[in-house]
């Protein structure tokens, strides 16, 4: 299965290949948690409640640890958004009736600035932690759920989901992929975030030290669930901010052609 009409539109777009090496960088430059510093004047740090070394923590559910990140997330930002820049309005049809974002995942709102940008008619935000999700910004609906169950949305409803940086913490990604193609309309499409990580964070709040469960998914497994569930998928890879020959990750494209 291909690239679709919108995938083959965009430059970078390609179907995923058995293994991704990009030339005269090592692996461990290759990975933005590597320990080594990226070159450049605007270098951004991690905020002082986060770190990537620490051992013999405890290890919470998602739900739980991003509760107790809720006034510290927001300072990790621009940690987050050095990983890539994208114009979404590239991955989207010109011509746009009635369109509904679901952002999975939205925490405090990080994406909602870049989303918006698509000028939807309906945006929503979903996310299971409840305290983390009631610092989102926007005056939009909110739900609060159990991504690994059914979603409570309509079928067909929405045009787009957005899924980055959510995955890692799903352990059953054919549930989220069936869950996605229910609920999205015919040409309807998933944009999924898939970054490199060495390493899983610590966060440091109020004396506690944690770091959230997570379930590590090869970019060919989201691959090969899409494709059983009915998607086309295509993928292109996300580059660092700060360095363009920094490869952080890759978007996955899933459309419904239906």
């Amino acid at each position: 299965m291909g690239p679709g009409p919108v995938m083959r539109s965009i430059p970078g777009c390609r179907m995923p290949s058995k293994k991704w090496k990009q030339p005269g960088l090592s692996s461990e430059d290759r990975n933005p948690y590597s320990e080594k510093q990226v070159s450049c004047k605007h270098f951004i740090f991690l905020p002082k409640p986060m770190t990537y070394e620490s051992k013999h923590v405890e290890l919470l559910d998602p739900e739980i640890g991003y509760n107790l990140t809720k006034y510290e997330y927001k300072k990790y930002r621009p940690h987050l958004n050095s990983f890539y820049h994208l114009d979404f309005n590239r991955f989207v049809p010109r011509e746009r009736n009635n369109y509904r974002i679901l952002d999975l995942g939205a925490g405090d709102g990080r994406m909602y600035s870049q989303l918006k940008s698509i000028n939807p008619e309906e945006y929503v935000a979903c996310d299971c932690a409840k305290e983390l999700l009631a610092q989102h910004p926007g005056r939009i609906k909110k739900v609060i759920c159990n991504l690994e169950k059914k979603r409570p949305f309509e079928d067909k409803y929405f045009d787009l989901l957005s899924a980055f940086f959510l995955l890692e913490h799903l352990e059953d990604i054919e549930h989220f992929f069936s869950e996605a193609f229910r609920i999205l309309k015919p040409n309807g499409q998933v944009l999924i975030g898939h970054f490199l990580q060495k390493k899983l964070f610590t966060w440091g709040i109020n004396g506690k030290k944690f770091k959230i469960k997570q379930h590590p998914h090869s970019l060919q497994e989201l691959h090969q669930k899409a494709k059983e569930i009915g998607f086309f998928t295509g993928e292109m890879p996300l580059r660092d901010v700060c360095n363009p020959r920094l490869i952080t990750g890759h978007l996955l494209l899933a459309e419904k052609r239906i």
